[in-house]
């Protein structure tokens, strides 16, 4: 019996996420806006291969590490739960934009700041420690900003683990107003027009296009 098979092809027929019927904070700062209209909109991704699905799998259980050991510290964390609405957060005047975060972390008498848990391997995680989250990932800059922005919090806390050393590194974010006002501008924007923005390249080759989930639909390939 090859269970390595088996555990393959059972991975490969589990079902696709389901469609997010508006534009989410942790999309809103990829560099094509086209892609993140054509989700918007629900156009067919690119089945997952797999080992990527494995890897996500992976992150996402290596996500709760962090939290257990803040707590064992004495922070106080609030999680995602059924009660507290699954720390949903969406903007006032454009509910089209939302999100939910990982967590808050709940500090003295100060409020609650935006937490959110990432997991890299060596190569990215030292861009993060050396250059800093907006160098590293604007998309995750972009979701900080938005979780506080949404929220009203005024500071958020990115903590990342190295999938290969094991090793944290965090960094504290403010909130930038003028920053968020553009991440909402640009929600509402895409979720506005009838048809797709230009693309970020015109090539299928093109890096971002080749690891992009709707390249089928965008490009044709």
């Amino acid at each position: 019996m090859d269970l390595t098979a088996i555990i393959a092809r059972t991975i490969s027929e589990l079902p696709q996420d389901e469609h997010r019927k508006y534009i989410g904070a942790s999309s809103i700062g990829h560099a094509c806006s086209r892609a993140i209209w054509y989700g918007f909109h629900g156009f067919e991704r690119q089945p997952i291969k797999p080992n990527v699905r494995v890897t996500f799998d992976i992150g996402k259980r290596l996500e709760t590490l962090p939290i257990e050991y803040l707590r064992k510290t004495g922070f106080h964390v609030t999680e995602p739960t059924k009660e507290n609405n699954w720390l949903f957060y969406q903007d006032k005047d454009a509910p089209i934009f939302q999100g939910h975060a990982d967590g808050l972390l709940l500090m003295s008498q100060e409020k609650p700041a935006i937490l959110e848990i990432k997991t890299a391997k060596n190569s990215l995680f030292q861009i993060f420690k050396n250059k800093g989250l907006r160098v590293w990932s604007p998309i995750y800059y972009a979701q900080v900003q938005a979780y506080m922005g949404m929220s009203g919090y005024k500071k958020a806390a990115l903590i990342a683990v190295n999938k290969d050393t094991s090793e944290f590194h965090h960094e504290w974010v403010n909130f930038d107003d003028m920053f968020y006002s553009e991440l909402k501008i640009k929600a509402l924007a895409i979720s506005t027009i009838d048809e797709p923005p230009e693309r970020i390249n015109k090539s299928p080759l093109f890096l971002a296009c080749q690891n992009c989930a709707y390249k089928g639909v965008c490009h044709g390939v």
